[in-house]
């Protein structure tokens, strides 16, 4: 008996011998970047091709998988058969891929370079925030560390391994088809785009090696100064030189005339703690949650006040959170604490609508419960109490 396991696309029905084959890959994914064209050559309504729509499902995509009758009720019979079958597939599988690509255009040299510098603009989005991170570390060995990974991100980007270049042919792939082009594998625009793409995440990657050494908006590689890439560089300097002491000047300058002098006083407070902490020159792009963490530290162990008291006066916030401690001094109210803290917070919510400050991670940190039992705190006047208070003749003499 002939032992069909030996053949895998050999499968046999009511005693006759079929050719099962799963439909290539390539041949999906023609039909889903051109899905226009693949209905018109497969839909009855358009100009169809018969051997196309052999291939056409039910719900009008190709087939996963197609079988073919090879007329045969003997396995030698089938075996010959099965042969020229797979050609005539092989045959058709190519038409349609080679059809559907040449229904959609080819890149021009000027359109490659035009998707590469905008992909390079996206990308330098994507990777700002994580750049921004890897730009300081909480001690030597974690700078260590650091740099250590951004050169095997370097490494990576200049290798040739087959895992990386496939990942840059995939992007090629998604941007080819994104900006209507035919994506074919090999042709000179698609490996000209690769090129490009591989040289963008090099540049990049010796971008953030720059930026963790505290050099910005150096290029590398000359195809990226371009126009699109020196908007990037002046964005990037912009960005990185903001410092606390410039946001918190703007803030006020936008905000004092909507808000009372003793509310002005009290953001200043906020702010002087936040100056304190952080320095006045501090990127404000680089204020992260554990900034926003050790504010709430400094701010716990402040005595209210702190500025007035002739303990603590002439002293920075820090050195006055230290010298309080030594001395024993209470520290002032959650309350007191959790009005400062929303103050700052408005503060980098201000930088966040500037485009200065990529998120506010400080938002849903909390400051801590109130100490003071619910039946301690003071309660609001109620409407009987505030007409007897404005009535008196305290308030109509």
């Amino acid at each position: 008996m002939e032992d069909l396991a030996k053949t895998p696309k050999l499968h046999r029905r009511e005693g006759v011998f079929y050719l099962r084959s799963r439909v290539p890959a390539e041949v999906l994914k023609a039909a889903s970047d051109n899905p226009k064209e693949w209905h018109r050559r497969t839909a009855l309504r358009g100009s169809p091709i018969e051997a196309w729509m052999s291939l056409r499902g039910k719900n009008g995509q190709p087939k996963k998988e197609v079988w073919r009758s090879l007329e045969a009720r003997d396995a030698s019979s089938a075996k010959r058969a099965l042969a020229i079958k797979q050609v005539e597939l092989d045959n058709l599988y190519a038409e349609i891929i080679k059809t559907l690509a040449e229904t959609n255009p080819q890149p021009s040299a000027q359109d490659v370079e035009r998707i590469a510098l905008e992909w390079f603009l996206d990308f330098e989005k994507l990777r700002k925030d994580e750049s921004l991170n890897l730009l300081h570390g909480d001690s030597p060995e974690e700078a260590n560390d650091i740099q250590t990974t951004l050169r095997e991100d370097l490494a990576n980007a200049q290798s040739q391994h087959p895992q990386h270049i496939a990942s840059y042919h995939r992007t090629v792939d998604q941007l080819l088809v994104k900006n209507g082009y035919a994506s074919i594998s090999k042709s000179p625009e698609f490996l000209a785009l690769t090129q490009l793409i591989q040289r963008g995440h090099i540049e990049r990657a010796r971008r953030d090696l720059d930026e963790f050494a505290g050099t910005f908006g150096r290029t590398h590689d000359e195809f990226f100064a371009s126009s699109a890439s020196n908007q990037i560089n002046q964005r990037t300097n912009k960005t990185y030189g903001y410092t606390l002491e410039a946001l918190i000047e703007d803030f006020k300058a936008e905000r004092s005339p909507l808000i009372t002098e003793k509310t002005i006083a009290s953001y200043g407070i906020a702010y002087r703690v936040a100056v304190d902490l952080l320095g006045k020159t501090a990127s404000v792009a680089m204020i992260s949650r554990d900034d926003c963490k050790s504010y709430i530290e400094l701010l716990r162990q402040l005595p209210s006040n702190y500025e007035k008291r002739p303990q603590l006066r002439g002293l920075n916030a820090v050195d006055a959170a230290k010298k309080a401690k030594q001395l024993g001094l209470e520290p002032m109210s959650i309350s007191t604490a959790k009005s400062y803290y929303n103050r700052y917070m408005a503060l980098l919510n201000y930088a966040v609508d500037t485009d200065q400050l990529s998120k506010n991670s400080g938002k849903k940190l909390s400051v801590g419960k109130s100490t003071v039992a619910p039946e301690d705190r003071r309660e609001s006047f109620n409407l009987d109490e505030l007409q007897k208070i404005f009535t008196s003749s305290a308030f109509l003499e």
